[in-house]
């Protein structure tokens, strides 16, 4: 006897005592070696390797499957692996056989705007024929301004520290101070929802009664003469205008000029401060020449600080 051979232990008669003895055992009848998951299955139930023959393999190129010893073994349905096998390889291809080209659709007729939707259209035309209307009007505001203290403090800049500050510089100052915090015009939607709210007893919020914002106002300044000269020109054809438009009962688009000055001594000291802007914004025009006249008239000193 070899050293091979006494080294090996005799193996049992009946049984196998592995896999890989499985294996070797069905390799003549089979053209592929078992699984080893099929082996170790077909070991612990005692199939004697000459029964692999009597399995109905349905795994591919005709491979036992577990399932095909199961089947065998009684263990599930007979036919369950072969119509499993056969529902696989059914979906492992995509089936095109039933797809067909869609017929072009006709183009529908335009589907009518929402009521909701041409109401918001009316009421959005209707603001802005309000709005245009509105601003259709031009009117005039200006307020008289004195320089006197004003120059009488250039003057006491100029002896104390040298140097000549120009008017502009404090005009320039005034008008970007006054500009802040200008009350805004409610526009008339919100005028009458407020009257309407009053009506009701509902008091508005704070928020509501009065917003501000900044502006961008920039004064046109002429002597007094050079004002009133100019009114006094454009008085007699604005009376005419008004004489046809009465005869012919319609209101005249022309700019039309409200003076909301007062008696000023026409004294080299004093000038107009006068805006021309929509019928809509006068008092907010008004709000910032009159916080340009408090700034000059009575506290020039302090634009130098702010």
């Amino acid at each position: 006897m070899s050293a091979l051979s006494r080294r090996l232990p005799l193996r049992r008669a009946s049984g196998y005592g592995s896999v890989r003895c499985v294996q070797t055992a069905a390799q003549p009848n089979l053209s592929y070696p078992l699984y080893p998951s099929v082996a170790q299955l077909m070991k612990q139930n005692n199939i004697p390797a000459n029964d692999v023959s009597k399995i109905i393999a349905t795994g591919p190129n005709g491979r036992i499957l577990k399932g095909d010893v199961l089947s065998y073994l009684g263990s599930i349905a007979a036919n369950y692996p072969a119509d499993l096998a056969s529902q696989l390889a059914k979906n492992s291809r995509l089936d095109l056989s039933n797809i067909k080209i869609a017929a072009p659709q006709t183009s529908s007729p335009a589907v009518p705007a929402p009521q909701e939707q041409s109401q918001a259209k009316e009421e959005a035309k209707s603001v802005l024929n309000e709005e245009e209307a509105e601003s259709v009007f031009e009117t005039k505001v200006a307020v008289p301004v004195s320089f006197s203290k004003l120059i009488s403090v250039r003057r006491r800049i100029q002896s104390s520290v040298g140097v000549e500050i120009p008017l502009a510089t404090f005009v320039s100052r005034a008008a970007d101070i006054a500009n802040e915090n200008l009350p805004v015009q409610p526009s008339s939607k919100q005028r009458s929802s407020a009257l309407f709210d009053e009506i009701l007893g509902q008091r508005p919020s704070a928020s509501a009664q009065m917003t501000f914002s900044r502006g961008d106002y920039i004064p046109e300044i002429v002597s007094p003469a050079e004002f009133y000269g100019s009114e006094v020109q454009q008085s007699p054809r604005q009376s005419a205008d008004d004489i046809i438009d009465v005869l012919t009962g319609r209101s005249s688009p022309k700019k039309r000029t409200v003076s909301r000055t007062e008696e000023a001594d026409e004294d080299k000291e004093t000038s107009i401060f006068s805006l021309t802007i929509p019928e809509q914004e006068e008092a907010r025009a008004m709000a910032f020449l009159e916080k340009m006249q408090v700034l000059l008239e009575e506290e020039p000193a302090q634009l130098l600080a702010l």
